[in-house]
């Protein structure tokens, strides 16, 4: 897939080829495909297209019926600002899947494409990897950037001082442990974490990432530019994971290292600890101890029924509707209903929230590809359909309310006509007089 040219002007395409080239980097979605089959047939004019991103991480594209102009002073050639907009990513490509007939639109499959390409384009900060006592340093709270949107690394049980510190020096004071950090591209502070085990291969694992959910994608890309291997599931399982080689398997993984510490951190994958080594596996015997306890007492776990495995409930959130706990990452919070869903389970409104697909008054419009709450949606009456309410106008004359762009045909239907002045009148009305 890194040869994706097409023989298209750049006037007229729909998708930039490195935008496009990002998005065939994810896997196992089936929106991909679709956008590739767009990026190589030619935009008309019908709708938008030259759609990209820019050097600081907006979505562009052009409108509908503006002309494409391209900056050919510049190498590689690029289009030029001229009546271009910028939009969110998730609304841009939407409109883009529905203005080519795409009109079902799977909601967390789309996510999963803008959280890859926010990764991309709309990290801030800087990646390092520390080790020794930096990794205690990173590990507290009182050095988190809480300005940023930090994610899971704000309800992390290792956060605390006293002993959660000095359990972090298992990991600080091994040689096959460090740390990924992206700290503030300015000082010291950490937007997100994950610790990095070298095995006894000389193979690199990144753990499960601590941050928001782009950030997450942005971690897993700075491990597979490196050769890394990474974790599929950022939870307290051990599960799957893509080796360095990009294969993804139930991998067993071995790190040696001196675990003559009386007080051990809460480990999310490598938590079976032998007299000189941890694994994310009981297959090498009778292990001497367990790393899922919480620092100075026993931790409250539950039952994660998404990825079936126990976590900790401080991770955890409870869906009612499904009768299950799972980890905080995997659910989203819907206002409407005052209520926690699956990430499966969500809708993006036109406004930018997300809520749960089954919500009451929540109306998805065919016109424009997207779902609205019925505050902000008009009925027709005239076409028997929903929509957005500032399309929607209210005919006195017909006494009806009517989507704009109809009011005319309404009128022709009714049997109108328009005089000299381009006035509507209804002729039933002059005879009467």
């Amino acid at each position: 897939m890194s040869n994706i040219s097409i023989g298209l002007p750049m006037q007229n395409r729909h998708i930039s080829s490195s935008l496009m080239e990002k998005m065939l980097s994810i896997t196992n979605n089936s929106l991909v495909p679709l956008f590739f089959e767009i990026y190589k047939t030619e935009a008309t004019g019908k709708g938008i297209k030259n759609v990209t991103v820019n050097r600081s991480g907006e979505m562009t594209f052009l409108p509908k019926g503006k002309e494409s102009v391209v900056d050919t002073t510049i190498f590689p050639n690029v289009w030029k600002k001229d009546s271009r907009q910028s939009g969110s990513y998730g609304k841009v490509l939407r409109k883009l899947l529905v203005e080519n007939g795409i009109k079902e639109v799977n909601a967390s499959e789309l996510e999963e494409i803008v959280n890859v390409l926010k990764g991309f384009y709309t990290v801030e900060g800087e990646f390092i990897i520390v080790s020794g006592d930096d990794i205690s340093y990173y590990y507290l709270d009182d050095n988190y950037d809480y300005g940023f949107n930090i994610g899971s690394m704000e309800s992390s049980c290792m956060r605390y001082g006293g002993a959660c510190q000095d359990a972090t020096k298992l990991y600080a004071d091994n040689k096959n442990c460090q740390m990924v950090v992206l700290k503030h591209p300015d000082k010291p502070a950490g937007r997100g974490r994950a610790i990095l085990w070298t095995d006894e291969n000389g193979d690199k694992w990144l753990d499960r990432v601590y941050a928001s959910d782009h950030i997450v994608r942005a971690f897993h890309q700075f491990a597979r530019s490196r050769g890394y291997g990474h974790k599929v599931h950022q939870d307290a399982c051990d599960g799957d994971w893509i080796s360095p080689s990009g294969e993804q398997d139930s991998h067993i993984i071995k790190i040696m290292m001196d675990t003559d510490h009386e007080i051990l951190p809460y480990m999310d994958s490598m938590y079976y600890v032998y007299s000189n080594f941890v694994s994310n596996s009981s297959d090498w015997g009778s292990y001497d101890r367990y790393a899922q306890t919480e620092p100075d007492e026993q931790a409250d776990n539950v039952w994660d029924g998404y990825d079936d495995c126990y976590i900790n409930s401080e991770d955890s959130v409870y869906l009612d509707y499904r009768d299950m706990y799972t980890y905080s990452s995997n659910a989203f919070y819907c206002d409407l209903t005052d209520d926690y869903f699956l990430h499966d389970d969500g809708v993006e409104l036109n406004d930018g929230r997300t809520v749960w697909n089954e919500a009451d008054d929540i109306i998805y419009i065919q016109s424009t590809g997207n779902y609205y709450h019925i505050d902000d949606v008009g009925y027709c009456q005239y076409n028997d359909e929903h929509y957005p309410s500032d399309q929607v106008e209210w005919v006195d004359d017909l006494g009806m309310d009517i989507y704009e762009p109809s009011i005319n045909n309404a009128y022709e239907d009714k049997g109108w006509v328009q005089d000299e002045n381009g006035e509507w009148v209804d002729p039933q009305h002059e005879l009467e007089f």
